[in-house]
């Protein structure tokens, strides 16, 4: 009975097996496992778009990206002038997760498109309390690629205008780039901005298959916070020592 008490304690303070990126694929549809970030001002994204969103009027788009037929995000700091002469950014934060081990990693699927040139950019970053780190800076000069083949711009289901991409990317962290936030509650943070006044001009991400190891949720359903967890294990722990005393 000792080491029951002992190997349960254990276990919940050490934390629960990982589990993935809550709806990494988008595929319920909506923004379930995500939160719309206070500092998004651009009210038409970030959303969700699945194959029924491809209509008559944007058959270009559905033909520039393959996985339109599968539900992903779309972040766009379109479409045209959202709030004028303000920068329009378009943020999508996930739910809060604990890093669990200091090779945690997080994986994902990204397209950068862009009808600009003129500074706009896609970036990933860990929050952890007032602290935001960097994981990924993707600039509109990276969008090389013609969104169609014959070089006309796609208009994507929202209105933005798309001219340019980087191409589907896939993107995972280095091994030690989690590490610094091992055993701390982050948030990941996906942002999509014009460079400045230069909104008149559309820029976009799209974002698919996020996955993680090394990481679990918190807060969601049957997943205790982690002070639960730790209240928990010192709980048993504590009954453990009192039954050896006994």
């Amino acid at each position: 009975m000792l080491r029951n008490y002992l190997l349960v304690g254990c276990f919940l303070v050490s934390g629960l097996q990982a589990t993935p990126i809550v709806n990494g694929g988008f595929d319920t549809g909506d923004l379930t496992g995500y939160t719309v970030d206070p500092g998004s001002n651009v009210i038409t994204s970030p959303v969700v778009f699945t194959a029924a969103d491809c209509t008559p009027a944007t058959p270009v788009w559905c033909a520039a990206f393959p996985s339109a037929t599968n539900s992903y995000a779309f972040l766009s700091s379109g479409p045209g002038i959202v709030n004028s002469g303000a920068t329009d950014v378009s943020i999508l934060d996930t739910i809060p997760y604990l890093i669990t081990s200091s090779s945690a990693s997080l994986s994902f699927v990204y397209d950068f498109l862009t009808a600009d040139g003129f500074g706009d950019f896609f970036q990933v970053n860990v929050l952890s309390g007032a602290t935001i780190t960097q994981l990924l800076l993707v600039p509109d000069s990276a969008a090389a690629n013609l969104v169609f083949g014959s070089g006309i711009c796609a208009t994507a289901p929202e209105s933005s205008l798309l001219c340019t991409d980087t191409g589907i990317t896939p993107f995972t962290t280095a091994a030690n780039a989690l590490s610094a936030f091992n055993g701390q509650q982050v948030r990941f943070q996906f942002l999509v901005s014009d460079a400045g006044a230069d909104d008149g001009f559309d820029s976009a991400a799209i974002l698919d298959n996020l996955d993680g190891t090394g990481l679990q949720a918190v807060g969601t359903s049957g997943t205790p916070e982690p002070a639960t967890i730790l209240l928990a294990g010192g709980a048993l722990a504590a009954l453990a020592l009192r039954k050896l005393r006994s």
